[in-house]
């Protein structure tokens, strides 16, 4: 039986079809990596619906790729904004050149089939478009209202996670409304401190260019100080963020470039430009 973080897991059984829906994703697996995926695994073992809450960067998704990789069971992720429909969601009828032919959205896809439903930044869509799929949060349940009106019931290997940026910091973002929040266990993602995301980014990229990572780290912490005590980019509209996802962007770029020396002044290109 496979197991993370000494939590067993019940493996999945999918048909060969279905696995490249099941992503290789890998993690480094330091003290707040473990610890925030001990906080997912116990209420989404229970079938509980999840909300992540947490900067870009800290792994949302990823966690839960990682998951499902190790139990091997797919997952469907849809990003959210403001103008997702129904629809986008639950299906729609293609017109065909001999008829009508319903095609399944993502949400009634994992339904169906039982897959893990990742609705990322689901904060970002219409409070109105949010209430029609209650039914999926407390009934495990939804009416094709865009079809026949005929109802699907949830695979018992179904899961929701919702994820979500904290409001601070993100300009225009509004949290879940409580209507919608109350149907979902909240779980509050570990930051990486410096030292782990040194630990991340080293074990990410080949040992020589273990120096540069470490310096990417304490540079950009530095630049998120400064930016938070309005020294830099005070009259900017929008709020900077730099984090594992930025670090890594700079780093493959430094990889691309074969650079490895910080005290090139190659370095102190990439870095401006």
């Amino acid at each position: 039986m496979p197991e993370i973080a000494g939590i067993a897991l019940e493996a999945a059984d999918v048909s060969p079809a279905e696995k490249h829906l099941v992503f290789h994703q890998e993690l480094i697996l330091t003290q707040t990596t473990l610890a925030n995926l001990r906080k997912i695994l116990y209420p989404l073992i229970e079938g509980q619906n999840l909300l992540l809450v947490g900067d870009a960067g800290v792994g949302k998704n990823a966690l839960i790729y990682y998951i499902n990789k190790i139990r091997g069971l797919p997952t469907i992720r849809f990003s959210f904004n403001q103008d997702t429909l129904p629809e986008d969601l639950s299906g729609s009828f293609r017109v065909l050149p001999d008829g009508f032919q319903w095609n399944n959205g993502p949400l009634t896809e994992a339904l169906e089939k039982g897959y893990t439903f990742v609705a990322d930044e689901m904060n970002l869509a219409s409070p109105e478009i949010l209430k029609r799929f209650i039914s999926v949060f407390d009934r495990r349940r939804l009416a094709l209202l865009e079809k026949d009106g005929s109802e699907v019931v949830a695979n018992r290997r179904f899961s929701f996670v919702a994820t979500q940026n904290p409001a601070r910091g993100f300009e225009g973002r509004k949290n879940l409304p409580e209507s919608i929040a109350r149907h979902f266990t909240t779980i509050y993602l570990d930051h990486y401190p410096a030292a782990e995301e040194k630990e991340i980014l080293r074990g990410l990229y080949p040992e020589e260019y273990g120096t540069l990572a470490d310096t990417v780290v304490t540079l950009q912490r530095a630049l998120e100080t400064s930016i938070w005590k309005n020294e830099l980019a005070k009259d900017d509209l929008e709020h900077y963020h730099f984090n594992l996802r930025t670090a890594q962007r700079f780093m493959n770029r430094a990889l691309v470039a074969g650079l490895t020396d910080i005290h090139a002044p190659a370095f102190r290109d990439l870095v401006f430009t």
